[in-house]
């Protein structure tokens, strides 16, 4: 600022020094008055215009300053040295369990008593939680109220985790076992007993007869082959009719004789009826 007066004032004594040398160049063409008023009104529009480029320059510092500061009063503050302090969150402790609960590691079921051998009723899942009532003496097994209705049931403590008082549990005793319920045995069909075969028995004249025709016989009428009548021993027409039968209802072919594999069919348990 200070620099720019200085050059600013030089330019004006430089004008006026200007000014005194026109003075003496013209004092010998005009007359000593002339020249003083020419001399004076030159001086002051010279210092006029002077100070017009003084104010001018003045001004334009004043208005960068004047922004200058607007612009810093308008910019906050840094904040002071004092760190401000970030709220940290609160830790909300879970407290401990007045009642035991039960989770476990794997999905487990929970039966009427302790063991494999009781009446299935629910499971535990491994997402859920139950209630612990009571334990077994050696805390194998724990009683929990049932995950999968009312009521309570035995669950095993192998994939258990019990948080919460346990000391006061009450130690049940294990219920009786079930009884196993009967199962059905079948019933064994006896296979037949084949019979020996010692001829072929066939209708014939005259007609055959003897203990192995009445056997034939009576195999036949146990088998629903009524056509015969009664079984007397003898072999004619009517056995002969349903020995043919037989043989077409059991895939054999059919000719009337009776030879082994026609009397293995006859005897054996896979034989059927009319």
């Amino acid at each position: 600022m200070r620099t720019r007066i200085t050059v600013l004032m030089s330019f004006v004594l430089l004008l006026l020094v200007l000014s005194g040398c026109g003075l003496l160049s013209n004092q010998q063409e005009i007359d000593n008055e002339d020249a003083v008023s020419t001399s004076v009104a030159e001086t002051f529009a010279v210092m006029n215009a002077a100070e017009t480029i003084a104010a001018q320059t003045l001004a334009a510092p004043e208005e960068t300053e004047e922004t200058v500061i607007t612009e810093e009063e308008s910019t906050p503050l840094p904040p002071s040295g004092t760190p401000t302090e970030t709220p940290t969150s609160t830790i909300a402790l879970t407290a401990t369990s007045a009642v035991p609960l039960v989770q476990v590691s794997m999905n487990t079921n929970c039966r009427t008593g302790p063991g494999s051998i009781y009446d299935w009723v629910s499971a535990l899942l491994v997402d859920q939680e139950a209630e612990v009532v009571a334990r077994n003496a050696d805390s194998s097994y724990w009683v929990i109220q049932n995950p999968g209705g009312a009521g309570t049931c035995w669950l095993w403590g192998f994939y258990a985790t019990v948080e919460g008082p346990t000391e006061n549990l009450p130690v049940w005793e294990a219920p009786p076992t079930p009884t196993p319920l009967p199962t059905n045995t079948p019933t064994h069909t006896p296979t037949p007993t084949i019979p020996p075969l010692t001829r072929t028995l066939r209708l014939d004249s005259p007609y055959m007869s003897g203990d192995d025709v009445l056997l034939l016989q009576q195999r036949l009428l146990a088998l629903g082959y009524s056509v015969i009548g009664t079984a007397d021993g003898t072999f004619g027409p009517l056995t002969d009719q349903a020995v043919r039968s037989f043989q077409t209802s059991n895939g054999l072919t059919v000719d009337g004789i009776v030879g082994q594999t026609t009397w293995n069919t006859i005897f054996s348990s896979t034989a059927v009826g009319p």
